[in-house]
């Protein structure tokens, strides 16, 4: 078996770094596609400059989509969700990712928090949250703990070539993978992008269960209001109690007034 076989449902990310994309074409050969939203890794946190037109592509041509944030660790997590939901806003992205990675980063156990509550806001917020880092990352800061197991994990482990395998290598803690970003060097230009190099990434499922990932799901009706309690019926009842004498007063204001 090969590994096109086992996994053959491919899944690129992109960001500007990929240029101006022809997003039929890109479209065309992959399963779906993850779009950089945010850059949070800096003094301040900004959306991607391709991001509006690279959604707008691929939603015309709908392609299956799904977000991620670069995460960072001058800012909270909860912060970075926020800002990652307003870019958001009303558009149809329902699956969104985490990038825990070093670059503009000071790698510690403070942005491994910051991890979690990002992606517990977006459990809050209906979301589907998930996790990408690589094999190093993962096994100094995440292997041990419980949570990160809640979370589809996005796990960059690139195979030396042409030492080819059938599965990545997983952490020692990690037993579920969803997405394997196996390659940084996938054929840009031919697939529609204006930079050489892409990243690729393999789905560990069907197509059924990809669409079921990333299909955004109906908003959850408003809870009901709770009923009043008996010092608020009471203030009620006053209320009402003293618009009927005011209304009582003014009837009788009026009948002398015409007598």
């Amino acid at each position: 078996m090969k590994v096109d076989e086992k996994y053959p449902f491919i899944v690129t990310d992109i960001s500007h770094y990929q240029g101006t994309i022809n997003h039929k074409v890109h479209a065309s050969e992959t399963a779906a596609t993850i779009l950089k939203v945010v850059e949070a890794s800096e003094r301040i946190m900004r959306i991607d400059p391709r991001f509006e037109e690279n959604y707008a592509g691929f939603d015309a041509v709908d392609h299956p989509m799904a977000v991620y944030t670069y995460g960072g660790s001058r800012h909270s997590g909860e912060s970075q969700a926020q800002f990652t939901l307003d870019m958001l806003a009303d558009r149809k992205i329902q699956a969104v990712k985490f990038d825990f990675e070093a670059t503009n980063n000071e790698m510690s156990l403070s942005f491994v928090d910051i991890a979690y509550r990002f992606l517990e806001k977006m459990k809050e917020y209906g979301k589907s949250p998930w996790l990408y880092t690589n094999w190093n990352w993962y096994t100094l800061y995440f292997s041990g703990k419980k949570w990160p197991k809640e979370y589809p994990l996005w796990l960059a482990v690139y195979p030396r070539w042409p030492r080819w395998t059938l599965n990545p290598k997983l952490p020692v803690t990690v037993t579920e993978w969803a997405l394997w970003q196996y390659s940084d060097k996938g054929p840009g230009k031919a697939w529609g992008c204006q930079s050489h190099g892409l990243d690729m990434n393999r789905f560990n499922g069907t197509m059924q269960e990809l669409l079921s990932l990333y299909a955004v799901k109906p908003a959850a009706d408003p809870p009901p209001e709770p009923p009043p309690d008996d010092d608020t019926m009471t203030l009620v009842q006053r209320v009402l109690n003293n618009d009927k004498r005011i209304t009582e007063n003014s009837n009788r204001l009026d009948g002398l007034e015409n007598r």
